[in-house]
């Protein structure tokens, strides 16, 4: 937790996510309670749920205490419910900022979708074909959709924005860059 907190007092704009798996053999609904209270505390702007499968010939399969599919269901529900507003909460912070995209998906028309520099998903306009090129993009509204629709201004990269990303990830080192 300090880690997380560290960095959103740095960079409070940091996309910080999390693979979750529900219903393990043995989770209590105590240690699910607890795995809510750390999403809470966190505030990951994405959780990826998965419910757990058994898998043949593992452990896990021997193990007597397994979770039954309703309990699984409803954990993954709840969990999946408890992150969404977090998730909003995140997107919405984006609105009237520029930001830089990667163009890469043409939708039709002028509308090309792609992951921002925060790996949130954005769809936005350009005049004209930009493909494998960054763009800055304002972002204009957050859709309920998962997807901040936005209109963009096609500006080049600049080497010095590369830099910049590198720097961040060098003072959390978060390991190396190449180019």
């Amino acid at each position: 937790m300090e880690l997380i907190n560290n960095i959103k007092t740095k960079y409070p704009n940091f996309n910080i996510t999390s693979d979750i798996i529900v219903g393990f053999s043995g989770e209590t609904d105590h240690n699910f309670k607890e795995t809510l209270n750390i999403v809470d505390r966190t505030k990951f702007s994405h959780v990826h749920t998965f419910k757990y499968s058994v898998r043949e010939n593992t452990y896990a399969e021997r193990m007597t205490n397994q979770v039954d599919e309703k309990v699984k269901n409803t954990r993954s529900d709840m969990l999946r419910q408890a992150s969404e507003q977090y998730k909003k909460d995140y997107y919405s912070g984006f609105i009237g900022k520029t930001k830089r995209v990667l163009v890469e998906k043409h939708m039709g028309d002028n509308w090309y979708s792609r992951y921002g520099e925060h790996y949130i998903p954005i769809v936005f306009k350009l005049d004209k074909n930009q493909k494998n090129e960054f763009v800055h993009v304002k972002i204009t509204k957050f859709e309920q959709s998962d997807k901040l629709k936005l209109e963009g201004i096609a500006q080049p990269f600049h080497l010095k924005e590369y830099r910049a990303a590198k720097n961040i990830l060098s003072e959390l080192n978060i390991g190396e860059w190449k180019y």
